[in-house]
């Protein structure tokens, strides 16, 4: 089950008056009611355009990948970012995440660029698609 976990009217407010204190998660729940994968957008600011530009993560825990659900996740997160007019996500994968570099493939992303934070190497991504 996907459950958006922030009030709507707040966040319209501030999506007008401070985009970059918004943040809108998404948590899935397995039976027992806990969290077993999360997910987020972070609006970095307005464009030109009048769209937004956001940075995004997910996490599913171990014993719950696989199944497809970062996959309905990230579907899940697609439609919040159409829905606030999202223009581009950003996004940082660890480069040896082979599922999940080939997922955000899937999806749309395009690498541009290559770093390393800390002992991990990260692929820098971005997908426009809103």
């Amino acid at each position: 089950m996907l459950a958006l976990s922030c009030i709507e009217s707040i966040r319209g407010l501030l999506l007008s008056i401070f985009p970059k204190a918004v943040v809108i998660p998404v948590v899935a729940l397995n039976d027992r009611g806990e969290i077993v994968a999360f997910t987020y957008v972070k609006l970095l600011g307005k464009l030109s355009n009048s769209g937004y530009s956001a940075l995004d993560g997910i996490v599913v825990i171990e014993e719950y990948q696989g199944m497809g659900l970062g996959y309905e996740m990230m579907l899940h997160r697609n439609r919040i970012a159409t829905r606030y007019r999202i223009d581009w996500i950003w996004t940082m994968i660890v480069t040896s995440n082979v599922g999940m570099l080939s997922l955000a493939n899937k999806l749309g992303y395009k690498l541009v660029g290559k770093t390393r934070v800390g002992y991990r190497d990260l692929n820098m991504m971005r997908m426009r698609r809103f």
